[in-house]
Order: structure tokens, then sequence, then C-alpha cells
């Protein structure tokens, strides 16, 4: 029985085949770079192949691209009717409207260009997996090794990178110190910040974004322990958030802001990042004088992609969502924070709990969770590219108020000690095995396991006082009175 080939599905590619779209209307230059390459059958999306089609044949008449002359045939076009329906709607929708800023565009984006090449690369190694596949499957070997023999990479005469260079060259090349948004916590670039719903992320962002604009410490009211970030103007595209719950939030934050707060701009809606929202967001970039960052509050309402179960077309997904937010970000040297949700179910590495997969860790240059402690604290953890891991301990008053009380281990650490020396003081001393059994009921806040070491180093640093005679502890500072008398009392009893 001859079996029924399934076609194989086309890569999901809309962000850069916009993007090439978009340099062919609106770039000679661009066109001058790709051309000697440029295949129709690199795009897949109709909608592509049709402008690209457009866009060649008039560059190849006048040597020039088309640029505004581009919606004038579009309508003449359409008044032929010799385009598809869903074809129309989406150059009308997607394509036309943000033309206006483009046509302005000055220079050649080499980014652009290598990305083109990268994807008709891809496309073409593509294509001629697709024809092995159907010739093996047929059982026709001279038409396999005929594609074979046949087959020719692509080779562009005027794409050379010049971006390259040697590990000599690296070796002793001056490279610029991290950028910050936040120092020594959130670098520039793509930040996926997760969290389960109802814990505060948007607090802690709305938080974090006044604080910045008015360029006070971050997460504390202290100046030595508060972080500082970057000046600058600041999208917030809340998009969970009716006006009303928004006002209500910032008094509860920050009853008397100052008039600085004005360099943050509030959006409720947004364009899908497929369909124009990413544009958006460049356009919003170039019209500022000083972006230094946007908000994504949160990214599954700018995401209309299918949703998928895993595989390569996960990754492809996930990644065209955030890999060219990353480059949006690496290319204009601001932040992007993508907000997202965690899984219900707790990972034994707190970043894998955030909602995705290798695409979406891949693609950030830095990842934050925050998560609940027992003791209804909140923990952010933060592990980036460039910066060391870090989990840091917040205390909540009211939902609004967030105050950092620093490193969670040095916390636990100062909580744990403390805790042994307020029972201490209050039960006078005692020998380790009462000290555990303490801990066992309840009495004192710190693992059993942990007791050891935190006896040992509150004697080193001279908080408790061991008896050795006894085989004691008492804390440091307490009463001479009330050990006197337990001795005394032991003496006696041993005597």
């Amino acid at each position: 029985m001859k079996r029924t080939r399934k076609e194989p599905e086309k890569p999901e590619s809309p962000f850069i085949e916009r993007s090439i779209v978009i340099g062919l209307i609106t770039s000679t230059e661009y066109i001058r770079q790709i051309r000697d390459v440029y295949q129709t059958k690199f795009l897949s999306s109709p909608m592509a192949k049709r402008i690209a089609t457009w866009c060649i044949d008039y560059y190849d008449t006048y040597k020039t691209a088309i640029g505004k002359n581009i919606e004038p045939l579009y309508f003449e076009k359409l008044k032929e009717g010799k385009l598809p329906p869903d074809v129309a709607e989406e150059i009308e929708q997607d394509i036309l409207p943000g033309l206006s800023s483009e046509y302005e565009r000055e220079g050649i984006d080499q980014y652009l260009v290598d990305s083109t090449i990268r994807h008709f690369e891809e496309r073409n190694h593509q294509l001629l997996i697709e024809k092995l596949q159907a010739a093996t499957e047929a059982g026709e070997v001279d038409t396999f090794k005929t594609l074979i023999a046949d087959f020719k990479p692509i080779q562009s005469n005027t794409l050379t990178s010049t971006q390259g260079y040697n590990a000599w060259e690296l070796f002793n090349m001056e490279i610029k110190p991290t950028e910050w948004l936040i120092r020594d916590l959130i670098p520039k670039g793509l930040t996926i910040f997760g969290g389960q719903s109802k814990l505060g992320k948007s607090y802690l962002m709305l938080n974090m974004v006044l604080r910045l604009a008015q360029k006070k410490p971050i997460f504390s009211d202290d100046p030595e322990t508060g972080y500082y970030g970057a000046m600058g103007k600041i999208l917030y595209l809340a998009l969970e958030d009716p006006q009303s719950r928004l006002k209500q939030r910032l008094l509860e934050i920050e009853p008397e802001p100052n008039i600085n707060i004005q360099k943050i701009r509030f959006e409720h809606t947004w364009r899908p990042l497929s369909k124009g929202g990413l544009t958006d967001l460049e356009l919003w970039i170039k019209s500022e004088k000083n972006p230094k960052l946007i908000v994504i509050d949160v990214v599954a309402k700018v995401w209309d992609m299918r949703s998928t179960t895993g595989g390569g077309r996960q990754y492809s997904e996930e990644y065209n969502i955030f890999g060219p937010l990353a480059d949006l970000a690496h290319k204009y040297k601001l932040s992007i924070i993508a907000v997202t949700h965690t899984k219900k179910t707790p990972e034994k590495d707190v970043f894998n709990e955030i909602l995705g997969g290798s695409g979406t860790y891949g693609s950030a240059d830095n990842l934050m969770v925050l998560t609940r402690t027992p003791n209804n604290q909140r923990q952010l953890s933060i592990r980036g590219k460039d910066i060391d891991e870090k989990h840091l301990l917040f205390e909540v008053s009211n939902g609004a108020q967030w105050n950092c009380l620093g490193e969670a281990e040095e916390v636990q650490k100062t909580e744990e000690r403390q805790s042994l020396y307020n029972y201490l003081m209050q039960s006078g001393p005692k020998k380790r095995s009462e000290i555990e059994q303490a801990a066992k009921n309840g009495l004192i806040d710190i693992k059993v396991s942990s007791i050891p070491v935190v006896i040992r180093k509150m004697v080193n640093d001279g908080k408790i006082i061991q008896h050795e005679l006894y085989g004691e502890y008492s804390a440091e500072g307490q009463s001479n009175l009330l050990v006197g008398a337990k001795m005394k009392r032991k003496n006696i009893n041993n005597g």
C-alpha cells in the first residue's frame, strides 16, 4: 500500500518575514545587499511573498526601493481583484499603518541584513530536506542523488560580515563594563519575570518603576541599603489592570510622588507583537529622548500565537516571541521586563518554574522569579548571564509597601541566630540536646540540622557563652545571677 506522506509544517517566522518586507519597501541599500541571494521560495508567508515580488520587480526596473509607491500599487492590485482577502487584510492592518516612520529611516540596518541571510539559509536547507524526505518515501534513489548533487548553498557576493574578529583581537579589546537598569541587580537586556497569580508581581514592578523615575533608593527607604537605577523614560504596559485599579495602587505605593513620575507612560492595550506590536515598541523607543525601560505586564496579552505542547514548534514559538524582544533591548541598549506566570508545582530549581521551555529561558538575558516563603514573606530570585545569582527577601505591608530585608540566606542566618539568642536569654543555660528538643517543639525558629553550625558560629562571635564544665550554653549579656544560680544548683546536685 502506498503511504500518504504528511506535509512538513512550515516554520513560524512572522517577525523576520515582516521585517524583511519592511526592508524591501523602504531601503534600496537593503535590497542591494540581499538581491543576489533572494528567491521567493525562501519566504513562507503568502503576504511576504506577494509584497516581496512587487518590491523586487520595482527595484529591478527603477533601481530603487518602492517606498511610498507601495500604497497606490497595493490598492491597484486590490482593485484588480488579484489579492486573496486574508492577504489583503494582513497588508492593510499590519504593514501599511506602520510605514510612515519607516520612510525616513537612514542608513542600512546590518543586523536585518544578517538576519535575512540566516533566514534564507535555513529555508534553503529546509526545502532540501523536504524534497529528500519525499524522494526517500517514494523510493526514488536517483532523484535523491540528484538533489544532493544539485544543491547550492547560499553564497552572497555583496554580504560579507565585517563584525568578526580573531582571538588575539578579542584578547586586546577594551570591553565596556556591564550596563545596568538597577546597579548590581538587573542588567540591561531582556528580563523574564515570573510568579504565581495574586503574589504581588505588579505591585513589585510599580514599586520599582516609581522609585526609578524619582531617583529614589529602590526596595528600601534607606539610602545605604537601597539599590539605585538609571534615570530615563519608562513605558509600562499595564495590560491586566484598568485605570481605576492602577491609580489606586499608585496611591497606595506613593501617596506623595514628585513630578518626575511623568517619565512613566502607561498603556492598557497594545497590538500583538507579531502584528505590529513589536514595531510599536520600537516607535516608542525612537520617539523618546532617553528610553530606559519597557515593562510588559503580562506578556501573554501580546502573544497571539497558538498554544503548543512541546517539541520544536514550542521552542520556535517561544523564541519568536522573546528573541525579537531581546534583540530590541540590545539594539537600543535598554531593558525590557516581560512579566509572566509560573507553574503551580514547585521545582528544585526555582527558575524552572517560569512557564515555557528552552525557547523562553534561552532568549532571556535575566530571569526573575517571585515566590512566597513559609512565613509569608516574598523572595525574589534573580539569575542572569552577566550577574551573580541573588535571592532577595522582602517584607510586604498591605500588599503595596515592599521593603528588602537583604540576601535571603543572610537574613535566614541572622533570624536563626536571633531566635536562639532570644531563647537562651529567656530560658537560661541549656545543653545542646535541650536546644535541639526546643527546636523540634517549635520554640526556636531554626532547623535541628543547623544547630551545631549556628552554635559554633555564635560562640566564635561571642554571642553565646559555652560552659565547658557543664556542657551548656548561655546568651552573652545574660544576667550573671541567673547563670550563677543555675551553676550553683548543679554543684549542689553533683555534690
